[in-house]
């Protein structure tokens, strides 16, 4: 899984249209996380959790990806375009409502925060595009650009989270779909 992988190219392509951001990427941590003691296996609860979290981070992924591709040549006097970029926007804004109301176990409740951070900064983002654009613009703004960048530093938190979880709890055996292979 690469959640981050339509952000990188979301952020060459808007970022150079605001002046002035001031964020730097995020720094890698100093001090690298050990793994909870705790090393049996994924229960089939976690899996399940899993499963539905990542499926919706992958969503939102996709749908900035697809948000790029619409603000790359922005024709607001199309009603198809103007539906598209909604849809996607409305579709991002509502991922953060859905992870939110999830109850992990206790040792995936550092994953779910980050999960849940990331999408609520990846809504505040939709938000704040769809108010420029209402204002009839697409050029991003100062807001807009910071929860960008704070969606994909929390994508990379999700992303490290998750590989250190498969790390320390392998999927039972006779379970090798889905999360294991980080879909």
């Amino acid at each position: 899984m690469t959640i981050a992988r339509g952000l990188i190219p979301f952020l060459l392509v808007l970022l150079p249209m605001v002046g002035g951001l001031g964020c730097s990427p995020a720094e890698p941590a100093d001090e690298p996380t050990t793994p909870t003691a705790d090393a049996s296996p994924m229960t089939g609860v976690e899996k399940a959790y899993l499963e539905f979290a990542l499926n919706h981070l992958e969503t939102v992924d996709e749908d900035l990806a697809a948000l790029r591709s619409l603000l790359s040549t922005p024709d607001m006097d199309d009603e198809y375009w103007r539906a598209s970029v909604t849809t996607l926007l409305n579709r991002i804004e509502l991922a953060h409502e859905s992870i939110a109301s999830l109850e992990p176990t206790e040792r995936l409740q550092p994953f779910q925060a980050a999960a849940e951070g990331s999408l609520e900064h990846a809504a505040a983002f939709a938000t704040a595009l769809r108010d420029m654009l209402i204002a009839g613009t697409t050029t991003l703004s100062d807001e807009a650009a910071q929860e960008l960048v704070k969606t994909s530093e929390g994508f990379d938190e999700v992303q490290r989270l998750f590989s250190e979880f498969l790390a320390a709890h392998p999927v039972p055996e006779g379970t090798t779909s889905g999360v294991a292979s980080g879909s």
